[in-house]
């Protein structure tokens, strides 16, 4: 097999032809051809990337329900192969169609954990060696992939994953998306503790009445939670306030009955939306991540005062920054829901951008950032993104009872709809946003203090410094905290 062409219409321009001439991790070489019946590999070479652009909602996340899946290309600019000539431009959206997942002509799989396990994920995402076109046949599909991440073969039974050792008696659930359930193992141990983030995919049952994840969707989420996880192991951009990937699995079968009581449990003292798991049959699909605890929602961690506070900003703010300038990361959802706050006996957090650094006294509290869902993404080139435009529902809630809808309005102008675009003011339209939850006085548990009037006011004039920056990395740059403790550039 030399490879196949095929057509597409590029924004109602004539017809291009294309033929795959080599395959890569999440990308695909192409050569322009003259004519159907012409092989010779004429015209300019592209490097066209897949781009999985939706994703689900995680534990925490308030947002309306998303729905509609689009898979687009865009053009990268580096080279596929040696054999490929002139980078490209700037990444583009060329066109886009959809993928049978029964189409052998897929990619290649991930690194299979054990390669990645001592490494730099970022690097999983692509890598240097092609497959030739006669190999076409070999290439994974996006189960494999996924399989290959969580070190697996096969999907194991539930119930082996999920035995007595593993649960005992100290587990329960602890929040939920529209698309999983989240459950916490160690409960009376917190610094061993694990979240664990059930999610079913590839069924015909719908949840919450939304259509079950595929395996493309899932491995793009999985993708940006282990690079943003792994920025604590990097020297050149560094960060350990996003959530701490341990890892992931793949299982088959029915709910075990212990899950569903503690579901139940869940159920019976809080104001839960999702719809039972008992109805998942013997053969459903679920991919479980393993993730560290990161604490309370902060829309429900009380803080002492607004000394606290802004050191959550702070924290916040920075490692926004280190993700925008390692990734070109814009998180598109960072409500109080999808911010982590516990109690911290640590006296600073380090970040690091390149030659800057910079450290944030805690002051009792430590962030993490959790639910890529709506996030924007560049690795390796490879961009990484849920096309927001096509749920129109984030754009028509209520501003006037929280400026969160007004957030999506104004990154929908910033980015002009085109959501693929780089456009890091994102971020700094949901640390506006955060500020105006810590300007809310009945949030702390002692605002009666000298120490908490003075940060409170500091929080009031911040709101001017915020909206005149560009991104996170230009508000780092001009902040002027007390929390704030040394800078070197």
């Amino acid at each position: 097999m030399s490879g196949f062409t095929f057509s597409s219409d590029v924004d109602g321009r004539h017809a291009r032809k294309y033929r795959i001439i080599c395959i890569e991790k999440d990308s695909i070489g192409l050569k322009q051809v003259k004519d159907s019946n012409d092989e010779k590999e004429a015209g300019r070479s592209l490097r066209l990337r897949f781009i999985p652009s939706n994703a689900d909602t995680s534990s925490g996340s308030t947002s309306p329900r998303r729905r509609k899946t689009r898979i687009g290309i865009v053009k990268g600019n580096d080279h596929p192969s040696p054999g490929l000539k002139k980078s490209m431009p700037t990444p583009s959206v060329v066109f886009t169609f959809s993928i049978d997942s029964t189409d052998n002509r897929t990619l290649p799989r991930l690194n299979q954990k054990s390669q990645c396990s001592n490494t730099d994920y970022s690097h999983c995402p692509v890598v240097s060696s092609s497959v030739n076109s006669n190999e076409l046949q070999d290439c994974r599909s996006p189960k494999q992939k996924l399989l290959g991440l969580c070190n697996q073969k096969e999907p194991i039974p539930f119930h082996e994953y999920f035995n007595d050792r593993v649960l005992g008696n100290d587990c329960k659930k602890i929040g939920e998306g529209t698309f999983g359930e989240i459950f916490m193992v160690n409960t009376n141990q917190p610094q061993c503790s694990t979240v664990l983030k059930i999610i079913p995919i590839e069924g015909d049952l719908l949840i919450n009445d939304e259509k079950q994840k595929k395996f493309e969707e899932i491995l793009s989420e999985l993708v940006i939670t282990i690079n943003l996880s792994n920025l604590k192991k990097r020297t050149d951009y560094y960060t350990d306030n996003f959530a701490d990937f341990k890892n992931c699995h793949c299982v088959y079968g029915r709910y075990p009955k212990k899950l569903i009581e503690l579901r139940d449990v869940y159920k019976d003292k809080n104001d839960s939306e999702n719809e039972s798991p008992r109805a998942f049959d013997g053969n459903q699909l679920y991919v479980i991540l393993e993730l560290s605890h990161g604490g309370e929602s902060f829309e429900n961690f009380k803080l002492n005062n607004a000394r606290q506070a802004l050191s959550v900003f702070a924290q916040v703010t920075h490692a926004l920054a280190v993700a925008e300038t390692a990734f070109q990361f814009e998180h598109r959802d960072l409500h109080w829901g999808n911010i982590l706050v516990s109690k911290s006996t640590e006296e600073t957090a380090a970040y690091k951008i390149g030659e800057f650094q910079n450290s944030v006294k805690l002051r009792g509290v430590k962030v993490t950032i959790i639910d890529y869902t709506l996030s924007r993404i560049s690795i390796n080139n490879c961009i990484l993104f849920y096309d927001i435009g096509t749920s129109p529902g984030l754009f028509s809630g209520d501003s006037s009872s929280d400026f969160q809808f007004e957030v999506y309005r104004l990154m929908r102008n910033a980015v002009k709809n085109n959501w693929k675009e780089f456009s890091p003011k994102t971020n700094v339209y949901w640390l506006k946003y955060l500020l105006t939850k810590m300007a809310n006085k009945d949030r702390y548990a002692k605002p009666g203090t000298k120490i908490h009037r003075k940060n409170f006011k500091a929080i009031e004039e911040l709101a001017d410094t915020v909206e005149k920056c560009s991104s996170s990395k230009d508000l780092i740059k001009k902040l002027s905290l007390d929390c704030i403790v040394s800078a070197k550039q």
